[in-house]
């Protein structure tokens, strides 16, 4: 009985250990990413957010015990120490949303760096095949703009 391997073309052996190469690959990227998501998502900044809410609201409720139990504030100072509290809050508020728009601006720069990687790839496994112009030096396509027409005439 022969063995079925003599039927199979080596190509196809090349592909299937092209392919384990890349669920390879694949597998350490999916980890790679799988630990920055966790970092930028980290118990940091979990802890570091619960002790900004911790102060402020704490900041307010001795405001409001020292101004309305104790008396002892002046009206002023108590409304200023307010618009204090509440403009670091919206500090902090807009710092956090400036982190997570710098890491979602990350993320989309990797994706399309990767993106264009895979296309290079395929196109040099292809040969060019896919519309866009292969590594060889081929200068791509260029569309001609419309025409447009302006009319020098003016109406009377």
């Amino acid at each position: 009985m022969k063995r079925l391997d003599a039927y199979v073309p080596v190509s196809i052996h090349h592909e299937a250990s092209d392919a384990a190469d890349e669920v390879a690959a694949f597998s350490r990227e999916r980890d790679r990413i799988r630990y920055v998501m966790e970092k930028a998502e980290g118990s940091g900044n979990r802890t570091m957010s619960k002790l900004m809410n911790v102060i402020f609201v704490s900041g307010l409720a001795i405001l409001l015990a020292g101004r309305f139990l104790l008396g002892s504030l002046d009206d002023i100072l108590s409304l200023e120490c307010g618009l204090l509290l509440v403009s670091m809050k919206i500090m902090w508020m807009i710092h956090l949303q400036e982190r997570h728009n710098h890491f979602l601006f990350w993320m989309l720069h990797s994706i399309e760096y990767r993106q264009e990687e895979i296309l290079s790839r395929l196109e040099a496994r292809d040969g060019g095949v896919s519309g866009r112009p292969a590594a060889t030096g081929e200068a791509p396509r260029q569309r001609a703009a419309p025409s447009a027409t302006v009319s020098t005439t003016t109406g009377a």
